[in-house]
């Protein structure tokens, strides 16, 4: 059944069905468009947040590795100088493979460090683990301050960056 508008040509009236089908076909085409536009650009989205929270987990799992193998060399360092009476400077003379696992867990958290997302985070896990290295030497040469109390407190400060970085994706979740 054709239904005529009066008054208009008979061309209109055989061509309006016609065009309500393209429009309404374009419309829907470009309506599901936008949705599998939305879906996939929350779907990014959740999988950079798995993504950084993954590694900020990571990040600070290692940090802490990181920090109780310099204590953990610290202590070789002191016992050795302490068996030996001497206050020479121990660089190099450090026994017992403490230097080696002190290494080993800075070269695997400046490898992590490079996989943050948050470029403030980034910049706060490097320069923490430049002063643990900086605590680490300071140990090795006996100053008489190797800056612990220091280190607790930029250790606090970088823990905190680290887990309000966490909340803030998942608050961002709800």
């Amino acid at each position: 059944m054709t239904v005529k508008v009066r008054g208009m040509p008979d061309w209109f009236n055989a061509a309006a069905p016609a065009v309500g089908i393209v429009v309404g076909f374009v419309t829907a085409q470009f309506g599901g468009s936008l949705e599998h536009r939305r879906q996939r650009a929350a779907s990014v989205l959740q999988r950079r947040e798995e993504f950084e929270l993954t590694h900020l987990v990571e990040v600070n799992t290692l940090l802490r590795a990181y920090v109780d193998a310099m204590y953990a060399y610290t202590s070789v360092v002191y016992d050795a100088r302490d068996s030996r009476r001497s206050e020479a400077p121990m660089v190099g003379r450090v026994p017992g493979g403490a230097k080696e696992a002190l290494d080993a867990a800075s070269a695997a958290l400046l490898a992590e460090i490079g996989l943050i997302l948050d470029a403030g985070i980034r910049d706060e896990m490097t320069g923490m683990r430049n002063f643990v290295n900086s605590v680490a030497e300071t140990v090795e040469a006996m100053d008489d301050d190797p800056m612990f109390d220091l280190l607790e407190e930029n250790l606090e400060r970088t823990y905190a960056l680290v887990a309000e970085r966490v909340r803030g994706i998942y608050a961002g979740r709800r």
